[in-house]
């Protein structure tokens, strides 16, 4: 079962809400904010960067 390009950034946003959550709980204080914009900015840039993976190796 493969996943589709959606679901992989998805998963990667997932990751990265994970990574600051863990950096809050360490009460770092720098990059430790996440609010709707920058969540939906994140996922964009994730399905872009696997959307274009898949260009690149359909090319191949």
């Amino acid at each position: 079962m493969s996943l589709t390009d959606k679901e992989i950034a998805l998963e990667l946003t997932k990751s990265y809400i994970e990574h600051l959550n863990e950096r809050i709980k360490s009460k770092s204080i720098t990059g430790s904010h996440a609010n709707a914009e920058s969540i939906s900015k994140t996922f964009k840039y994730f399905y872009s960067t696997v959307e274009n993976c898949g260009k690149s190796a359909e090319k191949e």
